[in-house]
């Protein structure tokens, strides 16, 4: 998919509004529940400002290349990250309990191939959180050399994982995920931490998160799926805008901001609107920063 860069906002109908308000009624009340006060945790409260929200619907009906595509994705300024980056990034979303299982692939935090670059366009995104089949997916790829896909230059050869190995991670439903992602870019001995509400549930090291001669990747957040194998699904959910940072303490301090919103480049039928922004203390951040996965 092309950055477009087109911005969309629509307004909702009165039931998502509604499901907006429990979104946020539910954040509210998360630290009275995961820890006790944020005072009571050195890694929580740590940010001073709440991020951008938004709620999002993606209705069947998506084209692109004129194929079936589902997808809305936002830009946040700052994404471009560079070859040999190590970056934190924070953020979150809310699924809810009657939200359909996606089929196929189902992407949610994306860090996308860049036009010029290696991997573009057709190249696989390096680093995925993918929630296809109801579980959480953390997907890597990169190294290989150059080849040729339909006659243009592609990494062929290329090294793929899904993390977590040892066990499955349901997808999270009625509440936020509260995702801190630790990556570094690397196209041979890269890595990728990630804690979910608190819990480290990926810990991959001396894995290829670029393509050989990658220069740079782009993060988009939002949501992409094949429209042909989930026919007829409408996919509703809440996001925060990521916050980025080269450590963690700069990205907790970060006030993002959204630069751009696209989706299916022929017609994208998605629906945004923004909510209120979330207490800053309601996020659940790691009691610590080492350990080891658990599940």
């Amino acid at each position: 998919m092309k950055r477009s860069g087109a911005v969309r906002f629509a307004v909702f109908g009165l039931a998502l509004v509604a499901l907006g308000v429990g979104i946020v009624a539910l954040r509210s009340g998360a630290g009275a529940t995961d820890g006790g006060p944020a005072s009571a945790d050195p890694m929580r409260g740590v940010h001073a400002t709440a991020v951008p929200t938004f709620s999002l619907t993606v209705p069947p009906g998506g084209r692109e290349r004129d194929l079936s595509i589902s997808a809305h994705w936002f830009g946040v300024d700052g994404g471009r990250l560079d070859a040999g980056a190590d970056v934190w990034v924070i953020g979150g979303f809310y699924f809810p309990q009657d939200m359909p299982v996606v089929r196929d692939w189902g992407v949610v935090w994306n860090f996308h191939t860049i036009g010029g670059d290696v991997g573009w366009p057709i190249g696989v995104s390096p680093v995925r959180i993918d929630i296809t089949d109801g579980l959480l997916h953390v997907l890597t790829r990169g190294g290989g050399s150059i080849g040729t896909i339909g006659g243009t230059p592609q990494p062929v050869n290329v090294t793929k994982f899904a993390f977590p190995r040892a066990c499955q991670v349901p997808l999270l439903r009625g509440a936020w995920t509260d995702w801190v992602m630790h990556l570094k870019l690397d196209s041979a001995h890269g890595f990728v931490q990630l804690w979910q509400r608190g819990t480290l549930v990926v810990d991959a090291g001396n894995v290829p998160t670029l393509y050989t001669n990658e220069k740079h990747v782009e993060l988009w957040v939002g949501f992409y799926t094949n429209g042909e194998t989930n026919p007829d699904q409408t996919f509703a959910m809440a996001l925060e805008a990521p916050r980025i940072g080269h450590s963690f303490s700069e990205a907790a301090a970060e006030v993002p901001t959204v630069d751009a919103q696209w989706g299916s480049l022929q017609y994208d039928p998605s629906k945004v609107t923004e909510l209120k922004p979330q207490p800053p203390s309601a996020f659940v951040y790691p009691r610590t920063l080492v350990g080891k996965t658990t599940c």
